[in-house]
């Protein structure tokens, strides 16, 4: 196999395509404007991609929080509801008959 074609050209000789290869400077091999523009532009991408990551995952986080605690049935608020609602309609909690809420009200309006 011949080995000519698959070297690299010689600097400053011409190639296939008629054109010489750009020489290799290394004091001159980065452009800085692009660079900076470039580490600049990734800075800003991460971050973005951060806040977006962050509203995620605060969303989920608090529907994860309702699924668990809102909507469970609640018994002790099902027992103070029940307990208050008999205390409103007149019954108390040592078996004594009060007055219901609706009459004590209208006793009161007709004073």
């Amino acid at each position: 196999m011949d080995q000519k074609h698959n070297a690299p050209p010689a600097p400053g000789r011409a190639t296939a395509h008629g054109r010489a290869p750009a020489a290799l400077d290394p004091t001159h091999d980065i452009d800085a404007k692009a660079t900076v523009l470039a580490v600049l532009v990734g800075a800003a991408l991460v971050f973005l991609g951060l806040y977006l990551l962050l509203v995620i995952f605060d969303r989920v986080v608090f529907q994860e929080h309702e699924r668990k605690s809102e909507h469970l049935p609640n018994a002790e608020l099902e027992t103070n509801l029940k307990r208050e609602n008999a205390f409103l309609q007149g019954h108390l909690d040592d078996g004594v008959k009060g007055k219901d809420i609706e009459l004590a009200i209208q006793e009161l309006l007709k004073k």
